[in-house]
């Protein structure tokens, strides 16, 4: 007779507690590890339900916040508006003395004998003359101004009891009743007086057509030449061109030494020519205008290559090149229109993260590259971020590789030291470009070569004028860069120095040659009577070593183009082609890899690693 043993009954209570059921549970022996995975996976439940909860209080805390913040608001707009409603009666209630505002003449003024504010002044029949304070604003500057289009608009500088406030009319908005009065109620300058639209409009154009006398010409902000070379700070500015001007940041005078300390431990250290490039790039991007109306046409545009990219890289790109967000590509013609003309930085930062794109975002892409080049053009610099080579139907980028190795500060925060440098010596900085001197072995790439070269020399100076911090820069190892970019730019030879590539990893055992009936590995090269083929994978490998600035589109269609290249041709053409392999298990199977015609290869020369 077998014995069963039984724990004690669990019960399920009832409303009142009582137990309605019972069931007996067989005694279930734990292990020890058991029982510690389940009390590890009780305690995670309870830390998760807990942080839920936190997160739930929280959210319910800020909740109740804005809604209080959003009461106030509409509390001070009431108050505002009774204020107003109450200032407006008592001003109709003394404005009943004349019989309707019937008069020969209306217009505004501003008199301290009235008071500090604005009057309404009418001129009856008989020339008399009455006046009534309406408002405590009034014009205390305006201008017309002629934009670099040949665009006018008004600047008007309002005088009212809390402080200055300049307003931007266009021409066209000044001579519309109701926009104007609409864009003056929205600025809070309104006239609290019961008149018809065109009545109030054409007191107010009287007044303010009045207080101008001239028609300025904007200045823009930056490199401008008038007969000779000069930068324009935000602070050279006149009053009624601020709009144009970005925010000045104010650092202290420690955290500038500090931020120029961090760029010469970087550029005196062992740090590569791509990590100074990417520093530089701030200072490029201020110095492309002067440049490009120096005589070089060239389109000047990055990609920068980050692979394997993590948030703290994209902040070190932040720091590096003072943005602190990304456009991502591609978008929508007239979205990344409209982001390009409220963009005022200097450097364009714009990601493209696939590797591949469809045909119809592909031709998007390549319609977003031609209007931003266009659009950027002798303005700002582009850099595009990727984490291969892009291969644009453009003029080849600048490439630059992210490596990672060095934590970078924000060098934005002595942007103001090196623009005020510029303005300084802007006539000097002009008189150092040579566009005759540029090396003649770069070719295109000497613009390329020119502007770093003038951004290394700006920073230089700048540390040392501001921080008496002396850099170390090499200009050879910055010639020796240009001249390796148009090396790897160039597709004339590249065949050949791709068969060169894949003599040098068979030799060094960076690959494994096999035939189809050998077992294929990541590694694998194989070859038959015909044809040499491999993955996508190893093709990179093989780029990796001598002609990596290549993305691997160009490669197969330099590849393709002369012959070597075997394709499967429909409606578009296909860089890789179903070929038989062994499995692991010894069985064949058809994956697609680069094919390569053997033929073709022996006729470029002797490659006797290639067995018959």
């Amino acid at each position: 007779m077998g014995f069963n043993f039984m724990t004690n009954p669990i019960y399920r209570e009832g409303p009142n507690g009582e137990p309605v059921d019972s069931a007996q549970r067989p005694l279930i022996m734990q292990t020890q590890e058991e029982y510690i995975a389940r009390e590890q996976a009780f305690t995670q439940q309870v830390q998760n339900e807990k942080a839920l909860a936190l997160e739930e209080s929280r959210k319910r805390v800020d909740a109740e916040e804005n809604f209080q913040k959003t009461l106030n608001e509409k509390d001070a707009e009431i108050s505002n508006l009774q204020k107003q409603l109450k200032s407006s009666e008592m001003t109709r209630a003394k404005l009943k003395g004349f019989n309707g505002l019937r008069c020969n003449r209306m217009f505004l003024d501003h008199n301290l004998q009235y008071g500090p504010g604005l009057v309404l002044v009418t001129v009856d029949s008989n020339n008399r003359a009455s006046s009534l304070q309406i408002s405590g604003t009034w014009v205390k500057e305006a201008v017309w101004v002629q934009d670099t289009s040949g665009q006018k608009y008004l600047v008007i500088k309002f005088q009212k009891p809390e402080g200055e406030k300049a307003i931007f009319i266009p021409n066209e908005t000044f001579e519309n009743d109701r926009r104007l009065l609409n864009l003056l109620t929205t600025a809070g300058i309104s006239m609290p007086i019961s008149l018809p639209l065109s009545s109030q409009a054409f007191v107010w154009r009287e007044y303010i057509t009045r207080m101008c006398n001239v028609i300025m010409q904007e200045k823009p902000l930056g490199w401008s030449c008038n007969g000779h070379w000069d930068y324009t700070l935000q602070t050279c500015l006149p009053w009624w061109d601020c709009r144009n001007a970005p925010n000045i940041q104010n650092v202290p005078v420690e955290a500038q030494m500090k931020l120029f300390n961090s760029i010469s431990s970087l550029w005196n250290g062992e740090a590569g020519v791509d990590d100074k490039l990417l520093v530089l790039m701030p200072s490029a991007a201020e110095l492309l205008p002067l440049l490009v109306m120096s005589g070089c046409r060239k389109h000047l545009y990055v990609n920068l290559l980050v692979e394997n990219a993590t948030p703290r890289d994209f902040l070190n790109i932040f720091h590096a090149t003072g943005q602190n967000k990304l456009l991502e590509l591609p978008m929508n013609d007239k979205e990344l229109k409209r982001n390009l003309m409220k963009t005022k930085e200097k450097v364009l930062l714009l990601q493209i993260s696939a590797t591949s794109l469809p045909m119809a975002e592909k031709k998007l892409l390549d319609s977003n590259v031609r209007i931003i080049l266009e659009m950027c053009y002798g303005k700002k610099m582009p850099v595009f971020v990727s984490n291969t080579p892009l291969l644009l139907n453009a003029e080849e980028p600048i490439l630059i590789k992210y490596t990672g190795t060095y934590e970078l500060a924000d060098f934005k925060m002595i942007a103001t030291n090196v623009q005020g440098y510029l303005h300084k010596k802007s006539r000097e900085i002009a008189d150092w470009i040579d566009i005759e001197k540029i090396p003649s072995i770069l070719g295109e790439w000497g613009a390329a070569y020119e502007l770093f070269w003038l951004a290394a020399k700006v920073l230089q100076d700048c540390c040392r004028e501001y921080a008496n911090i002396k850099l170390c820069y090499n200009y050879h190892e910055l010639l020796s860069f240009f001249i390796n970019q148009k090396r790897n730019a160039d597709v004339d030879g590249l065949v050949l120095r791709f068969l060169d590539c894949l003599q040098k990893v068979v030799e060094d055992q960076k690959v494994v040659v096999i035939s189809p009936y050998d077992t294929v590995t990541d590694n694998a090269v194989i070859v038959t009577d015909k044809e040499v083929y491999f993955t996508r994978e190893t093709l990179q490998n093989i780029i990796s070593e001598g002609i990596a600035a290549y993305n691997i589109t160009t490669v197969l269609r330099v590849l393709y183009g002369e012959g070597y290249l075997v394709a499967d041709v429909g409606r578009k053409i296909n860089f890789t082609t179903r070929r038989r392999c062994t499995d692991q298990s010894g069985k064949a199977r058809y994956d697609k890899f680069v094919v390569l015609s053997k033929e073709k290869i022996f006729h470029a020369g002797e490659y006797d690693y290639f067995f018959n």
